[in-house]
């Protein structure tokens, strides 16, 4: 029977710019949302007319935000099958 070789384990480090990536875009959301709330407490419109404005601008982060992750999913899946 043929020897059975050992085949070398390869360990890609990861970068820590990496990890920095998520925590930015945490960063970016957290301050979105706060900036949001502040410009709440001071808006000059009704509160009908806030609100309204606020629905819309909830609807279109919460479509970009689905866009990002699916953007990030697809960076891992590809990360993933490269390191096999």
């Amino acid at each position: 029977m043929p020897e059975e070789v050992e085949q070398p384990v390869v360990q890609v480090p990861v970068r820590s710019e990496d990890r920095g990536a998520g925590r930015f875009m945490a960063g970016i959301l957290v301050g979105a949302l706060f900036g949001g709330a502040v410009a709440l407490l001071f808006a000059p419109s009704s509160g009908d007319a806030t609100r309204r404005r606020l629905r819309r601008r909830l609807r279109k982060l919460r479509e970009a935000a689905g866009e990002e992750v699916g953007e990030l999913k697809a960076v891992a899946r590809e990360a993933r099958r490269r390191l096999g």
